[in-house]
């Protein structure tokens, strides 16, 4: 995709309803100025950069680049509900089309196993899985499917 860059004009852009991109980062001199003014534009669609928000603020033009050129390799990120041993990961959207979905739920599901930490249970480690759109109801999944460890790994049946 393409890179949209600016300073105070862009962020004007972007307060008056207008955001040419799907992710956002930040220096952390610009992130004061963002919060003042595009913080209600950005923030319900979830682009605010902000310092607690991994991989959205860099401290200089270098760390920028590395963060930009992240985002196109195409970054997961991950959300963990830990007491629960809940796991919330996007991996694609519906304009993606099947095989793109599919290629993003294998990398995403190699990703997870491969971030198991060392002091994990013995066992299984995926006991349930279901995909869900955003606001839709999910659908669960057999996770011998999904789990690169079984020899069931994305075959059907």
């Amino acid at each position: 995709g393409a890179d949209v860059v600016g300073g105070e004009d862009l962020v004007d852009r972007v307060a008056a309803g207008e955001i040419p991109f799907d992710a956002c980062v930040a220096t952390s001199s610009m992130v004061a100025l963002i919060k003042r003014k595009a913080a209600r534009v950005l923030g319900p669609k979830g682009l605010l950069p902000a310092p607690k928000n991994e991989g959205t603020v860099a401290d200089d033009a270098e760390g920028l680049a590395a963060l930009v050129g992240q985002i196109k390799k195409g970054r997961i990120s991950l959300r963990t509900e830990p007491k629960q041993g809940v796991l919330h990961a996007p991996f694609g959207k519906l304009s993606f089309g099947e095989e793109k979905l599919q290629t993003n739920l294998r990398a995403l599901m190699l990703a997870v196993v491969a971030a198991k930490p060392e002091n994990a249970p013995k066992g299984k480690y995926l006991l349930k899985a279901h995909l869900s759109s955003t606001m839709g109801p999910g659908v669960p999944v057999d996770v011998a499917t999904l789990d690169p460890s079984s020899p069931r790994f994305f075959r059907d049946g």
